[in-house]
C-alpha cells in the first residue's frame, strides 16, 4: 500500500492498494503542460483509476481532470455534487468515510469533501481546503486520533484553527504548499502551532513528492528533492 503526495501546484494525492486492487486519485493539481501528475501515475504502472475524488472546484484541485480522463481508465469521479449524505465507499482493502455538510457555502473551499480512511494501518484525514467555519462543523463528525492530516488549504492561516488542532491528536501533517507560491503558504503561524503540538511536518515545497509505503506492518517514507 502506498500514499504519494505529488509535487505539483495545488493538491494531487495518489493512493494505491496492494496488488493493484484499488487506485485512488485525490484531486489533480492545476493545469500543467508538463503533465506531472499523469507522468507520475504512469510511472507507477497504473492504467486504471478506480476513484478520482475531486474535493472542490478550484483550478489547483481540478485543473488536470480532463487530461486524466483521457489518459487513464477512470471508473468513478466523485465530487461534492455527487454525494448527498454521510456515505462510505469501499475499494479494495480501503473504506472511505465521507463527512458531508448540509450547507452550501459561498466560499468554495468550505464545500470541500472531508473524508478519512485507514491506509497501511494508519489513520488518514483528508480535508481539501476547508477553512475555520467548516473545521468547526466537522469536529462533531470525525474521530479525534489521526496518524496523518492532509493539512487544509496548503497550510494557510485560514485553516488549521486552534479549536480544530486542540480537538485532534495528530502525529503527522502533509502540506501541499508549492515552492515560491504567491500566497505565503504555509503560514508561519500554522507551522508554529504544529511544532508546539509535536506534529511532524512534511511539505512538498521542501521535500518534493512524498511517498509513504506500507509493507509487512512497517512504514517507509521516501522524498524526492524538488
Amino acid at each position: 500500500q502506498q500514499v504519494s503526495v505529488i509535487d505539483v501546484y495545488g493538491d494531487s494525492i495518489l493512493i494505491q492498494d496492494r496488488f493493484n486492487q484499488c487506485n485512488i486519485l485525490i484531486d489533480t493539481g492545476d493545469a500543467d503542460e508538463y503533465d506531472t501528475v499523469i507522468n507520475y501515475i504512469k510511472g507507477e504502472n497504473i492504467r486504471r483509476i478506480d476513484y478520482v475524488i475531486i474535493t472542490h472546484f478550484h483550478d489547483d484541485h481540478i485543473g488536470e481532470l480532463d487530461d486524466i480522463l483521457s489518459q487513464f481508465i477512470v471508473k468513478n469521479v466523485i465530487t461534492n455534487q455527487t454525494l448527498f449524505s454521510h456515505t462510505q465507499l469501499s475499494c479494495g482493502n480501503y473504506l472511505i468515510n465521507f463527512y458531508l455538510t448540509n450547507t452550501i457555502y459561498e466560499n468554495e473551499n468550505n464545500n470541500s469533501l472531508v473524508f478519512d480512511m485507514v491506509i497501511g494501518g494508519k489513520q488518514f484525514l483528508f480535508t481539501g481546503d476547508i477553512e475555520e467555519i467548516r473545521e468547526a462543523e466537522v469536529l462533531s463528525q470525525i474521530q479525534t486520533d489521526y496518524d496523518y492530516l492532509k493539512s487544509s488549504h496548503h497550510g494557510s492561516k485560514t485553516s488549521s484553527s486552534l479549536p480544530f488542532l486542540n480537538h485532534l491528536k495528530i502525529e503527522n501533517a502533509l502540506i501541499t504548499s508549492y515552492r515560491n507560491n504567491l500566497h505565503g503558504h504555509p503560514s508561519p503561524q500554522v507551522i508554529k502551532e504544529y511544532q508546539e503540538r509535536n506534529i511532524n511536518i512534511n511539505r512538498i515545497d521542501i521535500d518534493g513528492t512524498i511517498e509513504l509505503y506500507y509493507l509487512f506492518g512497517f512504514e517507509y517514507k521516501k522524498t524526492h528533492q524538488p
